[in-house]
Parts: C-alpha cells; structure tokens; sequence
C-alpha cells in the first residue's frame, strides 16, 4: 500500500527557548517546532509527515498542499480573538498572527477546495472552527458554567474525564461506541460553532469535544490530544482511520 503524505502545521515563535550557547548570531531566530508525538502518531499509523513552515508566499502553500494527501492541524497557542469577532479580554496566551493567518487559510482551502481529509487537534479544532466562522470561548472557567480543562497536572497519556460521542458519526464508526476516556490539555474551546460543522462529542460538563464538516469524507476536529495517548488502542483507531482516508487521494 503506498504511504500517503501528510501536511503537518508547525508552532512559529521567535522565543530563544532552543539556545544554550553563547553565539550572538543565533539570537532571538524564528522557529518552526512540532511535537513529535504528532509525527510519531502519523508513522506509525502507516503516513509519512511532512512539516508545513509559515509560507510567504501563498501560492507555495496552495502548491504543497495539492500535493499532500492529507493534513494534520496542530495544537499550540491561542488563537487571535479579533478573528472571530470579539476583543482579547486577557485571558489569551501569546498570539502569533503568522501563525493564525496560514492554519485558518488551510483549513478553508482544504474543506473549500479539496476533498483531503484533515485532522484538526486542540488548537486546530478551534482553528477549523474561527476558519468556518464560528467563535471561542477565550477561557473556560472564566466564561461558562465549566470545570478546568488545563490539566497539567497528569502525565500527557493519563485519562482526565470522558466525552459522549454521537452515534453514526464519523467518529463514533471509527471507536465503534458512544463514551471514551481523553486526556485535556486546553482552557478555550468552541462556543458558537461554525457553517457545515456539526459537533459530535461533548464532555461531561458541555464542553464541545469533537465536529465534523457535513458532507466531507473525514474532516474531523477534536479538542483532545489522541496523539499524546500513545499506549490506548482507541486513540490510535483515529489516526488509523485518518491515514485509511489519505491513501485514497
């Protein structure tokens, strides 16, 4: 079977996390980082992962991903409020506008343009979701009737609550049930949800967890990180499922 490629949005910041040493030249670059788990969860599920830098030039982003087969949309920081209509009321994270700008602009192109599949995780189900015009809440516990979210307490793989998955959904064919155990790592999430985009898993206490575009073949966000939760044979159902769409491009 051939190994289908799969675009992987990367993190951008100028951050001088990465340097240790004492060379003037390196300092305050720009960098372009992924989390392996990601490319990990893609290799093993059959993919070859192929990282997607800030592009200036849009037409190099149209052309890489018409070749691609698919598209992975990663977590990171918290998107720009301004995007969906609201101000920043601080309780954003760092806002990164290259970044914002690039992953907005291929999740509209891919579920516009292309008939791809893209997994859209953490900050990329909330990317698909501004992309398709909905809005954010910009902090949970600050904004609704919900518990905290951010659970940096637990190892990354550890199951922190649970989320109801509708059934015949995309993602309930590929779990084959209707509750499943996730870890969570986030404190925004989708408050209105976006055109075509119907949600497909909630969390206990009504949070969105999962949306799927209408009339795609596998478009899928989740609000999770099933790529984290490396040792559970449900999560990697989803990459599988993912990778299974990719090869038919």
């Amino acid at each position: 079977m051939r190994k289908p490629v799969i675009g992987v949005s990367c993190n951008y910041d100028n951050a001088d996390v990465f340097q240790n040493g004492g060379d003037l030249a390196a300092i305050s670059p720009k960098w372009h980082t992924v989390c392996e788990n990601y490319t990990r969860a893609i290799e093993e599920a059959g993919g070859i992962p192929l990282l997607l830098p800030i592009y200036k030039n849009k037409e190099d982003l149209t052309l890489i991903l018409n070749t691609v087969d698919g598209v992975l949309l990663t977590g990171g920081n918290d998107i720009d409020p301004l995007l969906y209509g609201e101000i920043d009321r601080g309780k954003c994270g760092r806002i990164v506008p290259e970044r914002d700008k690039q992953d907005i602009a291929i999740a509209q192109y891919i579920a516009d343009k292309t008939s791809k599949p893209m997994l859209c995780i953490c900050r990329g189900i909330q990317v698909l979701n501004v992309a398709m015009h909905g809005s954010l809440y910009q902090d949970l516990e600050s904004d609704g009737p919900f518990y905290q979210h951010m659970k940096k307490n637990y190892p990354m793989n550890a199951i922190t609550h649970s989320v109801s998955v509708e059934r015949g959904s995309l993602l309930y064919k590929i779990l084959g049930k209707s509750s499943i155990g996730v870890n969570s790592f986030h404190h925004q999430s989708i408050k209105s949800i976006g055109d075509r985009l119907k949600a497909t898993a909630k969390s206990e206490d009504g949070v969105i967890e999962a949306v799927e575009l209408e009339g795609a073949e596998f478009i899928l966000g989740l609000q999770w990180h099933p790529e984290k939760m490396y040792d559970s044979e449900e999560q990697k159902k989803i990459f599988a499922a993912f990778i299974e769409s990719a090869c038919s491009q």
